[in-house]
């Protein structure tokens, strides 16, 4: 081989090599942004901050219900998952005993507590509530996030250990952004006969389609360059497959009664996506779309249109008979 070919042979699998220590520098870099325990702290310290507290102040309705929450002082609930996982929550018991359940999902970077505005709700109308932590958030032992599709199973066992202290309950899934998809996920799976029906409200339709338009959105880029490595990361470090981890492909399995909401004016998950997921769902359906509703804020756009459907909708599904 003449020098000039040995010297060509020698640069080129130098930018090979090159290449593959970049692209897994950058999967790193991004997975560590997007998907770990890290991103909920990040964002755990705004939420604390005095500036972020005294605005949160104004808006009354979703600082009333975590201070409601609070005031509740909530059960700390812990369980041994079906993967060996300590899975941790809080319950708070229906003002008077009760058979009805609402398993309340938080969203992405969120906490249990941010889900005290519903829980209020249903608490006083005579459910009890439980509010897990999502994995790589709050107390939760879970060092990376998986945007609800692990949890999906996790799901899976908070409703066997609400049957299994209440024989006769009857559980409604209600989530909100990244928990609205965590339970549109989990209706894919073998939810027990005991889940009479989910709210899935501003739920995103794939975890692969909503990294995809925030990457657009915010960063102006083209989503295949950048979301590659973290496909690969996820994979290597927490066996999470963003293309596989679907809501459109689990709803279409989905047997248990949905309620889809979307607010017309969601600034981070598009509602087109509600419509995608609608279109889909083997189950039985209802969508409500809210006028000038924000991302998770189209209770307090428009309370008395929510409230009055999820209430009819809940209403309706428990007076269904039971599926065997």
């Amino acid at each position: 081989m003449s020098f000039a070919a040995e010297l060509v042979t020698i640069i080129l699998s130098s930018s090979i090599s090159l290449s593959i220590i970049l692209y897994f520098a950058v999967g790193a870099l991004l997975y560590s942004i997007v998907l770990t325990r890290r991103t909920y702290l990040r964002a755990a310290k705004v939420t604390a901050s005095a500036s972020y507290q005294k605005e949160r102040k104004t808006n009354t309705v979703n600082y009333e219900g975590e201070q409601w929450f609070h005031n509740m002082e909530p059960a700390d609930t812990v369980l041994l998952s079906g993967r060996n996982d300590h899975l941790h929550g809080y319950t708070i018991p229906a003002p008077v005993p009760s058979d009805r359940w609402v398993i309340c999902l938080h969203g992405y970077t969120g906490a249990p507590d941010m889900m005290g505005p519903f829980g209020q709700k249903f608490h006083h109308a005579g459910f009890n509530t439980l509010y897990p932590a999502l994995r790589g958030h709050e107390n939760s032992e879970q060092k990376t996030i998986s945007m609800g599709w692990h949890d999906r199973l996790d799901i899976i066992d908070w409703c066997r250990f609400i049957i299994k202290q209440n024989a006769r309950a009857q559980i409604v899934l209600f989530g909100v952004s990244m928990g609205a998809s965590t339970a549109m996920m989990a209706s894919g799976e073998d939810l027990p006969a005991e889940v009479r029906c989910i709210i899935a409200d501003c739920g995103f339709s794939s975890v692969w389609e909503i990294f995809a338009v925030q990457i657009k959105r915010y960063a102006r880029l083209p989503a295949k360059p950048f979301l590659l490595p973290i496909y690969t990361m996820a994979l290597m470090i927490d066996r999470l497959d963003i293309k596989a981890a679907s809501c459109v492909r689990q709803v279409r399995k989905s047997r248990t009664p949905t309620l889809f909401i979307h607010g017309d004016a969601d600034e981070l998950i598009p509602h087109a996506m509600m419509d995608d997921l609608f279109s889909a769902a083997g189950c039985e359906k209802e969508k409500l779309l809210v006028r000038h509703g924000r991302h998770g804020e189209s209770a307090n756009a428009a309370p008395e249109l929510y409230w009055s459907t999820v209430r009819s909708f809940i209403s309706r599904k428990m007076a269904q008979p039971q599926a065997v």
